[in-house]
Formats: C-alpha cells, sequence, structure tokens
C-alpha cells in the first residue's frame, strides 16, 4: 500500500526522529540535572478532567487553526499573484511507502505531543512563569512555541495558550499532552484524508469575496471560542 503525499516523508521522518531524540535527552538530563521528577508534572487529578469539554475546544481550535492557515494563504496569494506560481512548482508528488506513512503518524500524534509538551509546559513555562508571572510566562512559552512552527506561527502562539491554560488548570501535563495528541490526530486526518491526486488542481487568484468569507469564519470562529475557554478552563482556575 503507497500514500501519495506532497513531500517526501523519509527526510522528514530521519529528521523528526533525530530532532526529537535529542530534544528528549536534553529533556532527561533537565530533570536530572535539576531533580525533577516526572510525578512532580502530574500533581492534578485526571479523573475530574472534563475531557468531552477539552475534545470540542479542542476540535475548535483545530478548525480555527486552519481557517488562519488558509486565510494566510488567500491573502497572500491575493496581494503578490507570483505566490501562486513559486507554491505550484515545489516539485513531484512522491509515493510514500506504508512504513514511512506510519513512522510520520506515530512522530505527529505521539512523539511531537510528549516531547513538546514537557519541554514547553514542563520545563519553559514553569520557570519563565517563576521568574516573570503566570501571563507573561504563558506569552513567552507561546512566543517560542509558534518559532518552532514556523508554517503556523499565528495558530501555534494560540494553541500554545490553550495548552497552558489547561496545564495551570489541572496541575498535570497529562492533560495539555493529550489535547495536544488528539489536536495533531485532526491534522493527521486532513493531511491524509485529503491526500491530493497525482493530477495538480488549478489554482488561480482569490476574489475579494473569499478573503471576506475566511475572515468573517476566522471572527465567528474567535468569537465562539475566546467565550468557551474562559467559561470552561479560565474562570475555573480564577477561583
Amino acid at each position: 500500500m503507497a500514500v501519495i503525499l506532497p513531500q517526501n516523508l523519509n527526510t522528514f521522518n530521519v529528521y523528526g526522529i533525530y530532532l526529537y531524540l535529542t530534544i528528549f535527552l536534553w529533556i532527561y538530563l533537565f530533570f536530572k540535572k535539576h531533580n525533577i521528577s516526572f510525578k512532580e508534572l502530574t500533581i492534578g487529578n485526571t479523573r475530574k478532567v472534563p475531557w468531552l469539554k477539552i475534545g470540542i475546544t479542542t476540535t475548535l481550535m483545530y478548525v480555527l487553526s486552519t481557517a488562519i492557515t488558509v486565510a494566510g494563504i488567500l491573502y497572500l496569494m491575493y496581494l503578490f499573484p507570483s505566490f501562486i506560481t513559486d507554491a505550484g512548482s515545489g516539485g513531484p508528488v512522491v509515493e510514500e511507502t506504508l512504513l514511512r506513512v506510519l513512522i510520520h503518524i506515530l512522530l505527529t500524534v505521539l512523539t511531537a505531543p510528549i516531547v513538546e509538551e514537557l519541554l514547553f509546559r514542563g520545563i519553559l513555562q514553569n520557570k519563565l512563569s517563576f521568574k516573570y508571572g503566570r501571563v507573561i510566562g504563558i506569552v513567552l512559552t507561546a512566543l517560542l512555541f509558534a518559532v518552532i512552527h514556523p508554517l503556523s506561527m499565528l495558530s501555534a502562539f494560540i494553541i500554545s495558550i490553550f495548552l497552558s491554560i489547561l496545564y495551570i488548570r489541572y496541575q498535570t501535563i497529562i492533560v495539555p499532552i493529550l489535547a495536544h495528541v488528539f489536536f495533531n490526530f485532526l491534522s493527521i486526518i486532513q493531511t491524509y484524508g485529503l491526500a491530493p491526486s497525482s493530477e495538480e488542481p488549478a489554482i488561480t487568484v482569490p476574489n475579494v469575496e473569499a478573503l471576506w468569507i475566511i475572515s468573517g469564519i476566522i471572527l465567528f470562529l474567535c468569537m465562539l471560542i475566546i467565550p468557551l475557554v474562559y467559561v470552561f478552563f479560565v474562570r475555573e482556575t480564577a477561583r
């Protein structure tokens, strides 16, 4: 079995494996040096976690993330029509084997959330919040999280704030890890569910109406998600 994807997963997998192994080793040495145990990051009780609310909010976050990404592409295409030509000449479509696809899924859905949450929530957020205060610590963590996701910086910044709120609210790294796993799982479904065929679709410059529509969708999602996050998680944390 093979899946058609727009990039060579072998390069991505090798890079990802070395990268996450290196980061995980650094996290292990950091924990050992500072006498930090994993139990210290999981003092909260996961039995009282409203998983359904987290799942719904995470799904809405993913939809918002996708809308922001699409909007960014559409605005680039509208402002710089040559962007279409450049984007359409990204190289041949590569047929990937099932093994490479499975490795990619494991890296994306399991390895990345665990390693990234231990690094950003478990280490960086705790240290930055201790030094600068909770709010600044969350914002700085989100900025650093966005930097390592250059293709979706704004979306990464937003989801990082949400994951930080979950970590503070439930006092266990397990909750943001599982929310991150679910977020990336939705990404995998979109990636492979919408994997391109060998025929490249025609790409045209978007009109103003399309830009207004996608902007309206983003605004609507923000108006929906922000109150949900506040009611479900922030208000409870403040009590």
